[in-house]
């Protein structure tokens, strides 16, 4: 249990009291932080409510931290033939296109892949060397 001195310093979770943190006798740290929980509340609400919807915004959040945009995603399809960059096979329905994307800041467009195929990439860490070291051990097992 904190002091009383603690308390006139700090706010019962730790925060400091300074004049920039203080909005009347609230701590702005943790009004941010119910505020953050609240919200997050009422998105989960909405998602459950809008799931068609939801997913589609999750998909062009997801492609904006990619660096795609969606017009850059139709162009590359177009441009792939609605085909997976790395294997080669059309994409389907259950089977749709990912955004892979360099591992850089800011993040740069690569082409469209298979979900596994673009997980492959991960699992390999985008490594050529490692990618060449897998063909090698699957051409030594045919």
């Amino acid at each position: 249990m904190p002091t009383k001195g603690f308390r006139a310093t700090h706010c019962k979770r730790g925060h400091p009291r300074t004049p920039e943190n203080l909005s009347g006798k609230c701590c702005k740290l943790c009004q941010k932080l119910r505020d953050n929980v609240r919200d997050k509340g009422h998105r989960q609400a909405w998602a459950k409510r809008n799931p068609e919807r939801s997913k589609a915004m999750e998909r062009r959040k997801s492609l904006r931290r990619g660096g795609w945009t969606p017009e850059a995603v139709e162009e590359a399809r177009a441009k792939q033939n609605n085909c997976c960059a790395l294997c080669g096979d059309p994409f389907t329905e259950g089977n749709g296109p990912y955004a892979d994307h360099k591992h850089t800041n800011p993040p740069k467009p690569r082409g469209l892949l298979h979900n596994n195929c673009n997980v492959a990439l991960g699992l390999l860490r985008d490594s050529i060397q490692m990618c060449e070291a897998a063909a090698a051990y699957l051409k030594r097992w045919p």
